[in-house]
């Protein structure tokens, strides 16, 4: 994923490949977002229903929506995308990273995508 970046940025990290992946099924991501959107986190509902909504319709989802999540909420709505969402947030935005901060916000990205993927792993299919 890296390779296509310049050396400058990258000579920082290195790439890992995940062991044992277990990324959710859609109707676990569905039950997540559904999740997420209850009423038990009013700050992110509309944002989660719509999302929800676009990846129902099988759209590619902007990268950009999240910048109206509350820093705050971040957690809850990356549990609602899952690893399999996380992943694909991530390789939309990697392709435009030009500077350092932009890759270190993709790096952390790719650390919460692992929790979320060692979570997964951890509950019994």
């Amino acid at each position: 994923m890296l390779e296509n970046l310049p050396e400058d940025l990258t000579s920082r990290y290195t790439q890992e490949a995940e062991e044992g992946a277990q990324y959710e099924s859609y109707r676990e991501l569905i039950v997540r977002m559904r999740l997420v959107a209850s009423d038990a986190h009013p700050e992110v509902r509309e944002l989660v229903l719509t999302i929800l909504e676009v990846l129902q319709r099988g759209k590619e989802l902007d990268p950009h929506i999240l910048s109206a999540v509350p820093h705050e909420s971040l957690p809850v709505v990356y549990f609602g995308m899952g690893a399999l969402g996380l992943s694909a947030l991530i390789e939309t935005v990697l392709p435009s990273v030009r500077t350092q901060s932009e890759l270190d916000g993709v790096a952390g990205l790719t650390k919460i995508r692992h929790l979320l993927l060692e979570a997964n792993s951890s509950v019994p299919a």
